[in-house]
């Protein structure tokens, strides 16, 4: 056995076994061709003198044979780097790939060169040990220590053949909670009273107009509709038509019409409800904003006289300051108006019937002298 001492700075000792075995502060290399040995955490440095340029890569490369096998090196650009670990055998460490990157970050990708997470892989995991078993959940305890576990009728996993809920893959839920206790389902609540209960808002949403939910009956046929008829309207399908719409622009209601989008669009304009049929109730109510007509009793009033008003019923067909047959054929009536004109015309009336009286009183009178 021989040794080599090189002295600088420092004391350097490297001794070459009589195996050929290289040993750098052990002296006796017997473990591997080459076995370094120190005091301090530096106990190998591999440097890339280059200190400019982009993704410069510095690492130790595995060869067997003619085939680069493996390698660890950083890659990085200035004073960014990533330590990366790379696969795939080829004849030049070129055809070398990076299967798992770790950030200067600390974040851990597998399949992913710039993780943006604490783990970030691209691809399926597979988890081998801890009992797997088909339909089984990866759950966490206090400590954070995760294993597997028998599904439970409080969770519904995603993809599972008969399950209450399934996902697609694409879709997720976030923020929110699911609960199944055998008989309901409630989102947001864990003690669901229904089928479905849930605890907060839902939206609906469909490529088309038509968003909503339909009502099925005993026999499972689909009777009934609510949702969303156009962009601009909403309502309630039954029977092969929509019986019943709102605008969502100014607030108009529609119902009884089979063609709600054009009678929205053309005959309710200026009108927040028009009804396609006959309408009863205990009771309607008009809040008039004109007056109401007790000025006809008024000193300033002035109606016509009886037989000025006869003049104008024989002439016009119809009482003053009321409107014509054709005009209600043809515009309808308002209610709360037509009301304050008939009251008008009703103490006119009551007014002639006074004027009467007193000429009738009066007439008696001349008559018993």
């Amino acid at each position: 056995m021989k040794k080599i001492f090189l002295s600088a700075l420092a004391t350097f000792s490297l001794l070459i076994s009589l195996a050929q075995n290289i040993g750098i502060g052990e002296n006796s290399p017997t473990a591997a061709k080459l076995q370094v040995k120190g005091i301090d955490s530096s106990v190998v440095i591999v440097e890339n003198g280059t200190n400019s340029g982009t993704n410069v890569r510095t690492g130790l490369f595995f060869k067997t044979g003619p085939s680069y096998a493996g390698s660890i090196s950083t890659v990085g650009t200035g004073y960014t780097h990533r330590l990366g670990f790379f696969t795939y055998g080829g004849s030049s460490p070129s055809s070398l790939l990076e299967r798992l990157s770790i950030s200067d970050a600390g974040d851990v990708g597998i399949g992913v060169v710039t993780p943006a997470a604490k783990l970030d892989i691209n691809g399926v995991i597979k988890i081998s040990g801890g009992f797997p078993g088909a339909g089984k959940l990866l759950q966490s305890d206090a400590n954070g220590m995760a294993s597997w576990a028998d599904k439970s009728t409080s969770f519904l996993p995603a993809g599972a053949s008969g399950n209450t809920l399934r996902h697609n893959g694409s879709s997720y839920i976030s923020t929110s909670n699911l609960y199944n206790n055998g008989s309901a389902v409630g989102i947001g609540t864990a003690s669901p009273s229904y089928i479905l209960d849930i605890n907060g808002r839902m939206r609906l949403r469909h490529n088309g107009n038509t968003s909503g939910l339909w009502f099925n009956g005993s026999t499972n046929v689909e009777n009934s509709f609510i949702g969303q008829y156009t962009d601009n309207l909403w309502g309630i399908f039954s029977g092969g038509a929509w019986k019943f719409a709102v605008n969502a622009t100014d607030g108009t209601v529609l119902m009884g019409s089979s063609n709600l989008d054009n009678e929205v669009q053309t005959n309710a304009v200026g009108y927040k409800l028009k009804v396609f049929g006959k309408i009863i109730g205990e009771e309607v109510r008009v809040q008039l904003k004109t007056a109401w007509p007790d000025y006809v009793f008024g000193e300033k009033y002035q109606r016509l006289s009886i037989d000025e008003l006869e003049q104008f019923v024989t002439k016009n067909k119809h009482l003053p300051n009321i409107p014509s047959a054709a005009e209600v054929e043809a515009n309808g009536q308002l209610l709360g108006e037509m009301q304050r004109k008939m009251m008008e015309k009703i103490e006119e009336l009551s007014l002639y019937i006074i004027d009467l009286k007193k000429e009738i009183d009066l007439l008696k009178k001349k008559n018993t002298l």
